[in-house]
């Protein structure tokens, strides 16, 4: 896995680019702001390559995973913790290195991690099955692994599901969620009985050595449905509504969705999909690839990698119904012009207390390296955001090609992994600095 196992809409993302490239920068090219590198990755055998996904911290440190590198070559699982000296160098270690068997192979969605310690994820092959993604041989996997009784031990991954790439789905793409009882909720990018897709949910087992359930809440494919589901699903505050994104199918086929779903009224273990947006890569965005984060009022946020006005990509707001049965409000934003602000936004969203939001873009900025950018709400209601460049990567040492969402640190520092670029160019580990 040297080369980049990149999803289709990511290569039509990059021939539509085509046809339109530690503080490394100058101070006119980072806009005031100064990017650390922390981490650059080495690569197989003994290092992970090729981060697409953001960070999750706890008390001492953060997780994340490698879609390529380790042991094996078929990505690992990571975590980076900070120096007890500031001023030294940050340290990484590989927890685990998928064998690209059994137990999974590329892991392109980043992980979650639960009370105890354990941290669950995906992987797009491996596993069983007969599917082939991007070079990446099985069906994928939903995994887990649960940290080690005692200091210096080992790291165990177990299976909780493996997709065949039949009507269960296959080739898992986006990060997974949490519902309160601590089931699990995700997205399948092929399979099904429609071929579309699927959104699936994983019960925990009764017994500690017990098997996890798997149902299929929804597959993809239907007159006017989404299909390929890029990214995973997200909550509402109140844990009514599942929504999500397709990267194609909706009223125009080709530009995708969101959709809405929540359990049947009937009580039936059912679930309920309905498209609540299909995007026209006009001015309203096309395919969207990211998940979704909500504010205070229900309203949810994310990214489309193609569309708007300058077609480089957009942020959209879809605002819930005023009254029951009606209709979700899409709004954008912000659309990107790509060579000045960046462009291909493929990541999530975060928001900081004051309501900015931030992100990152995988293409575009000054130097063609992809930016980390933040957006400040209108003074007038309706009237676009502004968008400030904190940091444009030059896909040098400094890295490239961010993927990943966002992370605040201490002091108000931004954390986040990029793809390429680095002293190996395998990608990795930056915080910028306000």
């Amino acid at each position: 896995m040297q080369s980049r196992p990149d999803s289709p809409l990511k290569c039509k993302a990059r021939v539509l680019l085509i046809l339109a490239a530690s503080a490394l920068l100058s101070p006119a090219l980072g806009r005031g702001q100064t990017e650390n590198v922390l981490y650059s990755f080495v690569g197989s055998p003994t290092d992970g390559a090729f981060s697409m996904s953001g960070l999750v911290p706890d008390e001492t440190g953060a997780y994340s995973t490698t879609s390529a590198g380790g042991t094996f070559g078929w990505g690992t699982v990571f975590k980076v913790t900070p120096p007890a000296t500031r001023g030294e160098a940050w340290k990484e270690t590989v927890l685990y290195s998928f064998t690209g068997g059994t137990d999974g192979a590329g892991p392109f969605s980043g992980v979650i991690r639960d009370s105890t310690g354990s941290l669950y994820g995906v992987t797009v092959g491996g596993g069983t099955g007969t599917c082939f993604y991007q070079g990446v041989t099985g069906c994928g996997t939903v995994y887990k692994l649960v940290p080690p009784q005692d200091s210096g031990g080992s790291w165990t991954e177990s299976i909780l599901y493996a997709f065949t790439g039949g009507s269960d789905g296959g080739n898992p793409l986006g990060n997974l969620t949490f519902d309160k009882s601590g089931a699990l909720y995700g997205t399948a990018l092929s399979g099904g009985t429609l071929g579309g897709g699927t959104v699936f949910k994983l019960t925990p087992a009764s017994s500690h050595s017990g098997t996890w359930e798997f149902n299929v809440l929804h597959t993809f494919g239907g007159a006017g449905d989404g299909m390929g589901p890029v990214a995973g699903v997200a909550f509402d505050e109140e844990q009514n509504v599942l929504l999500g994104t397709t990267v194609s199918g909706g009223a125009s086929v080709y530009d995708g969705t969101v959709f809405g779903m929540r359990p049947s009224p009937s009580n039936s273990g059912e679930w309920v999909e309905a498209v609540l947006f299909s995007f026209s890569n006009g001015s309203d965005g096309g395919e969207p690839a990211a998940a979704f984060i909500f504010d205070k009022d229900g309203a949810a946020y994310s990214t489309t990698l193609l569309g708007g006005t300058a077609g480089h990509g957009t942020v959209f707001k879809l605002s819930p119904p005023a009254a029951k049965g009606g209709s979700w409000t899409e709004s954008v934003l912000y659309d990107f012009l790509d060579e000045r602000d960046g462009g291909l936004p493929e990541s999530s969203l975060i928001f900081d207390k004051l309501g900015n939001l931030y992100g990152t873009t995988e293409g575009g900025g000054e130097a063609g390296g992809g930016v980390v950018f933040e957006l400040l709400p209108p003074a007038t209601q309706g009237a676009q955001w502004t968008n400030v460049n904190l940091y444009s990567f030059m896909n040098l040492s400094d890295g490239g090609l961010p993927d990943c969402n966002l992370v605040f640190g201490p002091g108000g520092k931004l954390y986040g992994t990029t793809y390429a670029g680095g002293q190996n160019d395998k990608g990795t580990i930056f915080e910028v600095t306000p």
